[in-house]
């Protein structure tokens, strides 16, 4: 390896114990080896800390935070502030990537001068395959804006995948949130990942498969109030668009409304099973969210009229005819 490695593998960690260790061994076993892996502790009460310091390869690099952040966002912040090479590579440390990922990442990022490389996700539930993003349909050998990038991560359900990208650092450290501490609710670092794609010049991709594990356990998948923080994402890109991209306004505004209704039906069906005060944060989040919903961006989005109707309500009539529909 060279003095400064040429990518630095970012992965930030909570309680990741029970997959971190696949997760660290599939980089490992790279064919490219001039790399280092930062792996931020995001203060985990399981031992993810010792399976990493079980590891003796000097590429591999701890850092613990002083306290829990409450979301993956400044974790891998920190790690990529940390990073020595030019190149960020983001991967979740309960994922795991083929033997020739990095390789062929930054082949294409050394073909194409994209700022960006995005790989081809295979979500998959223990031994089988859900999805892969994007679809078997498309075409990896195109070239496209950063801008363009960003509508395809507009609509529900994405049509690119940006776990696992190849990044060029100083594009990510450019960002206006890098390392904001007003912007850190779950799936922050998707508000991020669009900022940082609306400055790229250049997005290429290539099919070096990444393998994002779909688990139960996940926190994205637990029913809790940070379940429901997703609405603030959706809020704040289309803040950001209207500032500066209004063409892709519309887009967003589709994904606002849908994600509300649907937000709504998993609080009423799963609202039995939160504690009271969880459920009272729950339901003020989403209410707060609603009446945030304007009458001209509902509708104006690409949804169904009765959806537009259910939005258009006040928020506890809405939310009981979600509840006696479901």
């Amino acid at each position: 390896m060279t003095e400064y490695p040429a990518i630095s593998v970012v992965m930030p960690a909570y309680n990741a114990g029970q997959y971190i260790a696949k997760s660290i061994d599939s980089i490992l076993s790279q064919d490219f080896r001039d790399f280092e892996l930062i792996i931020v502790d995001d203060c985990s009460m399981d031992n993810t800390t010792d399976i990493v310091l079980s590891y003796k390869d000097s590429r591999i690099k701890l850092i613990k935070t002083d306290c829990n952040t409450g979301s993956a966002k400044l974790p891998r912040e920190i790690a990529v502030e940390q990073a020595c090479a030019p190149y960020i590579c983001w991967i979740d440390s309960d994922d795991t990537v083929d033997p020739d990922y990095l390789s062929s990442l930054l082949d294409r990022k050394i073909k194409t001068g994209a700022n960006i490389v995005c790989s081809c996700m295979f979500a998959e539930c223990g031994s089988g395959q859900k999805y892969t993003l994007p679809d078997k349909n498309f075409d990896y050998g195109m070239i496209i804006s950063g801008r363009d990038a960003l509508i395809m991560t507009l609509d529900f359900p994405w049509r690119i995948n940006l776990n696992g990208w190849l990044c060029d650092k100083w594009l990510w450290t450019a960002i206006s949130t890098f390392k904001s501490m007003s912007i850190n609710h779950m799936d922050a670092d998707d508000f991020s990942a669009r900022e940082i794609l609306f400055n790229a010049e250049k997005v290429a991709f290539c099919t070096a498969a990444y393998h994002y594990r779909l688990h139960p356990e996940a926190i994205t998948k637990k029913i809790s109030p940070k379940k429901f923080e997703s609405v603030i994402t959706d809020r704040l890109v289309l803040e950001y668009l209207e500032q500066n991209y209004p063409p892709a306004v519309r887009f967003i505004k589709k994904s606002l409304c849908k994600r509300m209704i649907a937000l709504m039906r998993i609080y009423v069906v799963n609202s039995g099973s939160l504690k009271l005060s969880d459920r009272l944060k729950s339901k003020k989040l989403l209410n707060q969210y609603f009446s945030k919903i304007s009458f001209s961006e509902i509708w104006s989005a690409a949804i169904p009229l009765k959806l537009k109707i259910l939005l258009s309500l006040p928020f506890s009539l809405s939310l009981a005819i979600v509840k006696s529909v479901n």
